[in-house]
This record gives structure tokens, sequence and C-alpha cells, in this order.
């Protein structure tokens, strides 16, 4: 397909220089610019798939065909994708611009996100959380508030495994628990965010202050005190005052050996266990 590829190229390159024509030889231009680069694509030549759709986008500029213009840059950030990060967050971006523009929020809330993991990915994580916040912005905005909740939840992820910043990621799990329990469809998953917002209320070094957050939790949820996750939060409670490692090892145990914890509940608990054996035994 390359010599097509490029046959299509070279026509749509005298085809947009040509003197008469108007805004329909750009918009010519442009259709030719995009079978390039789907031949380019066809034969997995990425580099120059990008190149010939963000000149397709160009062309579709001045033929003022907007919706064409952002066809033509998710095409090339898709190709982009394949060898460059960086430059496909660059046309996502510009092409979240003209969806904003144009009213088209859903569509610039699932850039947003697509940007997200794009970055996260990359290992961008500073990146990923500020997308995935505007992402959920949006989504509230448009009031799908699924989306919404699911990026908040990496935010909050991100947040305290890569950030540490422990106070924003449980403000985020408590306000999701309080949704999820507004809806019978969700109110099983509060438990989980109830948990997460109590361990990193513990990893933020206060004991007695995630003693009154786990009270309050019940508070809110009735059904909070029976569950494993709240007696795992008050063994860890326990076992923190007094100094016990080994208790905190024997009910973090007990729990893994029912409902297996995932890397970053693990993670929260190897601070917090750290910071038990530095209570114990001070320097």
């Amino acid at each position: 397909m390359l010599a097509k590829a490029l046959e299509m190229e070279k026509a749509a390159e005298k085809k947009s220089k040509a003197f008469f024509g108007g805004t329909s030889k750009h918009e010519e231009a442009g259709e030719m610019y995009m079978k390039a680069g789907n031949f380019y694509k066809i034969d997995k030549l990425w580099p120059q798939a990008a190149a010939a759709y963000e000149k397709a986008a160009a062309s579709f500029r001045k033929a003022e065909s907007a919706h064409d213009v952002v066809n033509a840059m998710g095409e090339a950030a898709n190709s982009f994708r394949k060898f460059s990060i960086a430059d496909a967050v660059r046309l996502l971006t510009d092409m979240l611009v003209l969806e904003v523009d144009a009213g088209h929020l859903q569509a610039a809330a699932r850039g947003e996100k697509t940007i997200a993991e794009m970055l996260e990915g990359d290992g961008n994580m500073e990146g990923a959380l500020q997308h995935y916040q505007r992402a959920a912005d949006f989504f509230r905005g448009e009031e799908s508030n699924s989306a919404a909740s699911a990026c908040l939840l990496k935010v909050a992820q991100i947040a305290a495994q890569h950030k540490e910043d422990y106070g924003m990621a449980c403000n985020i799990y408590e306000e999701q628990a309080r949704k999820a329990l507004e809806n019978h469809l969700t109110k099983w998953s509060a438990r989980d965010h109830y948990l997460k917002g109590g361990l990193c209320r513990l990893a933020m070094g206060d004991p007695v202050g995630a003693r009154q957050t786990i009270q309050r939790y019940m508070d809110e949820d009735i059904t909070f005190s029976e569950t494993r996750e709240c007696k795992l939060l008050n063994a860890i409670v326990d076992a923190w005052d007094k100094m016990d490692v080994e208790a905190f090892t024997a009910c973090v145990f007990e729990f893994d050996q029912i409902s297996k914890l995932d890397q970053f509940k693990t993670q929260i608990l190897l601070k917090v266990k750290n910071m038990i054996k530095a209570g114990e035994n001070p320097t």
C-alpha cells in the first residue's frame, strides 16, 4: 500500500496548491490525505500515517469543516499513540478545544479520559491525575455520574499511591461511599470505598482521628459496623493503640484469606505497619 499512499499524498499536495477551487480544493485535498493515511496505516507505517492525517486536519481547517478536522486529528492521535505519547496527547488536547467549542462535552470527557489513560500508561502520574479530574468534571457536567465516579476513583488511587496525598484520596473515597449509599444498586460498593478511605486516614498517621472517622462511617451506614471491612479497620486501630505489630499482621492475614487484598490496599497497609513498627521501636 506504500505506493498508493505516496501517490495519494502527492495528489493531495497538488490539489491544495491549485490556483482555483476555493475551499472545495482544501476539502478534496483533506480527503486525499486521509486516504493516504489509511494506506500507511494498513502497512503499519505509523509516523507516515500520523503525518498524513495531520495534513488532512490542516486542509480541513482551511475548508472550514470542523467535523472533518476533529476526525482527522483523532486518527492522527491514534497513529501517534503507537510511537509517541507526547504527540498523541498534543493532538488530542487540540482536538478537545474544538469539541468544547462545539459543545460536545461528552466527547471532551471521553477525550480527557483517553489522555489520562495514555499518560498513566506512560508513567506520567501527575498528568494522568489532572486529566482524570478534568474528565470527571466534564462527565459530571453531563450528568454521566457513573463515568465521573470511575474517573474520580482513579484520581484517588493515583493521589494515594503515587503522591501520598492521602487527604485528597480519603475525601474522594468518602464522597463516593456516600453517593453509593443513595442507590440500592450501588450501596454494596460503599464498604470498599469506606475501607480505602479509612486506610488513607490511617496512612496519615493519626489513629485517633481514624477511629473517629470509622465511627462516622458507621453513623452514615448503619450496616457498616457488621462488615468485615469495618472490623478490619477497627482491629488495625486497636493494634496501633497497643503498638502490636503481630495483632496487625494477624487481622490483615485473616481478612486476606477471604477477601484478597489488592496492590493498592497492600501498599497502604505496609505503610501503616511500618508506622506501628516505628512507634513500637522508636529511634
